[in-house]
């Protein structure tokens, strides 16, 4: 980086992969912190900064793509939709992109690249008689009970649930799986469901967080915002305390939590160490 700072107009890129990744948001962080560290040192009226990805906006739920939109253009990140990274000759320093609107090859040149890496299921799922066509376990969206074994379920990155596969995912999914496990084994009716829920911290300057957090169909499910309870909706999600308060949930908070609390079983997301009732969720099973 040192070297590269000190480079009269550097070109910084960065890619989105076209496959499904841990974190939709992550290629986003790296860049929007470059950028911000590149202001803070003087640097920033030189320096050129593009996010190329296959996909037509900046995120997949509109209500955060149009506030990413807004910091893009402010900060005069150019935005390349549509395009896939193809290859890379880094002797040349040249990526080349599909550009899938029109069909044609486009080469770049950088002075250095971020790429998202392709992500997949493991290879003994994508064989397994558990996956679908794409490799992931093939589950109820609702209620993570296998489509093709009734005594299977399976929650995570592993499955095909349509959701944003984050660490926010698979605690929300947790109590709610082991739920229907229980009633399945009991006989009685999958009463427990799932609605999509994941978070993304979207860092976007140092000290800066917009908290993204939504369920199935990009519905908004904030828990500062007005879809969340009392007392913490009164937080409000829009403005420049809030997204301070939100760096430190990341910087500090959910770093200690998923150390000494989440992995030990004792942290449950938007409800913090309280174990949420999910006995009474209705029932919305796929048919």
């Amino acid at each position: 980086f040192d070297d590269i700072k000190n480079k009269v107009a550097p070109k910084f890129i960065f890619t989105m992969s076209p496959t499904a990744i841990k974190c939709a948001g992550a290629p986003q962080k790296i860049m929007w912190l470059l950028e911000d560290t590149m202001r803070t040192l003087g640097k920033r009226d030189g320096a050129s900064f593009s996010y190329w990805t296959p996909g037509k906006t900046m995120f997949g739920v509109p209500y955060y793509s149009e506030k990413l939109e807004e910091i893009r253009q402010a900060r005069n990140v150019d935005g390349k939709f549509e395009h896939e990274l193809i290859g890379i000759d880094n002797a040349k320093k040249v990526a080349t992109f599909k550009r899938l609107d029109a069909n044609k090859i486009v080469k770049e040149s950088f002075d250095l690249l971020h790429v998202a890496p392709h992500m997949s299921a493991p290879d003994f799922l994508k064989h397994s008689p558990l996956s679908d066509a794409t490799g992931f376990v093939d589950v109820d969206k609702h209620t993570l009970q296998s489509k093709k074994y009734k005594n299977v379920f399976a929650l995570g990155d592993c499955t095909n649930t349509p959701n944003s596969k984050t660490a926010a995912a698979i605690t929300s999914q947790a109590p709610i799986l082991v739920q229907n496990l229980k009633n399945q084994m009991d006989s009685l009716p999958l009463m427990s469901a799932y609605q999509g829920y994941a978070s993304c911290p979207l860092i976007v300057a140092r000290g800066r967080t917009i908290l993204a957090e939504f369920g199935y169909g990009g519905k908004l499910m904030e828990t500062f915002g007005s879809s969340g309870a009392f007392p913490l909706n009164m937080i409000g999600t829009e403005g420049k305390y809030q997204q301070r308060f939100f760096y430190f949930l990341k910087e500090q908070l959910f770093p200690f939590v998923y150390w000494n609390l989440w992995t030990r079983g004792m942290w449950y997301g938007t409800t913090g160490p309280f174990k949420p009732g999910v006995r009474d969720d209705p029932t919305t099973q796929e048919k």
